[in-house]
C-alpha cells in the first residue's frame, strides 16, 4: 500500500467501518433481546474501538499501513468477541444473529441489475478480507452467467479461534449478509466447498 494517503486507504477503512457496523447491531439486539451480556458494556475496554471522525483526521500519516492494520484486527476482534459472547447464552442465538445480518446487507443492496461480475466487485468493496496486499480472493472461472472464487487464505479464522469461538458462525452471518445485498437482484452467492464461491443468475 502507498505511504500516503489515497483512495485504497480510504476503500478499505469504509470497509473496516461497515464491519464494525455490524457489530454494533449485534450489541443493540443483545439489549434489545434482553440477553443480558453484561461482558458487552465493556468491549471498548477489553477490544478497542473505533474513533468517529473523518479517516484524515485520525490516521497516523507516518504509519498508514500499520495503523490501518491494527483498525482491521480491531473489529475482526469485536465482532468474534460480541457474537461469541451473545452465543454463550445458547447457539441457537445465532438464527437471530444472521435475521439481523439479513437486514444489515439490505441496507447496503446491490443495484437490482447487477451482474455477477458486477457482484463481485460489489462485495470486495463492502466486505473486509484481510489487507489489499493479503490478496484473499482469486478468481476461478469467469463467463457471462457467473463468476467463481476461491478464498485462498481463512483470513478471519484467527480472530475467532484466539476468543474460542467457532468460526463458522463468521461465515454463517457473512451468508446472511450477502443473501441481504442480493436480496432483490437476479443473482444469488453459492458457497460451494473448500472456502470457493459463486455468483450467478437465479434462473441458471
Amino acid at each position: 500500500m502507498s505511504g500516503f494517503l489515497g483512495p485504497i486507504h480510504i476503500w478499505l477503512y469504509n470497509k473496516i467501518k461497515f464491519q464494525d457496523g455490524l457489530t454494533k447491531l449485534f450489541i443493540s439486539l443483545a439489549d434489545e433481546k434482553s440477553y443480558s451480556v453484561e461482558s458487552l458494556k465493556e468491549i471498548d475496554k477489553l477490544c478497542g474501538s473505533l474513533q468517529e471522525g473523518e479517516l484524515v483526521d485520525l490516521i497516523d500519516g507516518t504509519n498508514i499501513h500499520g495503523w490501518l492494520q491494527e483498525r482491521l484486527s480491531l473489529v475482526e476482534t469485536r465482532l468474534a468477541y460480541t457474537v461469541g459472547e451473545i452465543l454463550k447464552g445458547g447457539a441457537g442465538r445465532i438464527e437471530e444473529l444472521c435475521k439481523t445480518a439479513f437486514e444489515y446487507g439490505r441496507k447496503s443492496a446491490a443495484d437490482k441489475n447487477i451482474t455477477p461480475a458486477g457482484g463481485y466487485e460489489y462485495l470486495d468493496n463492502v466486505l473486509l478480507n484481510g489487507m489489499p496486499c493479503d490478496r484473499v480472493n482469486i478468481i476461478t472461472s469467469q463467463d457471462d452467467t457467473s463468476i467463481s472464487w476461491e478464498q485462498y487464505e481463512d483470513i478471519h479464522r484467527p480472530y475467532w479461534e484466539m476468543l474460542s469461538v467457532d468460526v463458522d458462525n463468521y461465515y454463517r452471518i457473512r451468508q446472511a449478509v450477502i443473501g441481504g445485498i442480493f436480496e432483490d437482484t437476479d443473482i444469488k452467492f453459492n458457497v460451494l466447498k473448500n472456502q470457493n464461491y459463486r455468483l450467478e443468475y437465479k434462473n441458471i
